[in-house]
């Protein structure tokens, strides 16, 4: 087998490899979001975000209640979010709405962070997560 047939069968593993097992931290700001979202509002009444504001959720988890908040994992990290965050989703797929920043101690903290390859990292705290759009589990 020659060099050039071998690279040819390596990128066709990798590409059908990220298929099955997409990245958990693929979102962008404003990538596959649905015109709904932009009518989406949170258990306090409150509009979750718009088609800008918001980023498709590879992997979610409710793990657990605790009295107003719930502990959640979202794209592999773990946190806790007001339970009026969460919100059904109108689709099979999930979504997260968050804030720029917030305020922890007299300072401001991001609540999301660019990866260099361009996805974003987000930060799972109540003060950072508007609403998180989880799609019904069978």
């Amino acid at each position: 087998m020659t060099r050039r047939n071998l690279s040819a069968y390596a990128t066709l593993f990798l590409f059908v490899l990220g298929n099955i097992f997409p990245s958990p931290l693929g979102a962008k700001h404003g990538q596959l979001i649905p015109p709904w979202i932009d009518a989406a509002r949170n258990g306090a009444g409150h509009s979750c975000c718009g088609k800008q504001d918001c980023v498709l959720v590879i992997e979610t988890a409710i793990l657990e209640f605790r009295g107003d908040k719930a502990l959640v994992m979202v794209n592999g990290r773990i946190g806790e979010v007001l339970y009026k965050s969460l919100v059904p989703s109108e689709d099979k797929n999930d979504y997260v709405c968050f804030e720029d920043k917030f305020l922890e101690e007299n300072e401001w903290l991001p609540c999301w962070s660019h990866k260099p390859d361009g996805t974003i990292n987000i930060v799972v705290h109540e003060k950072c997560i508007k609403c998180l759009l989880v799609s019904p589990r069978t």
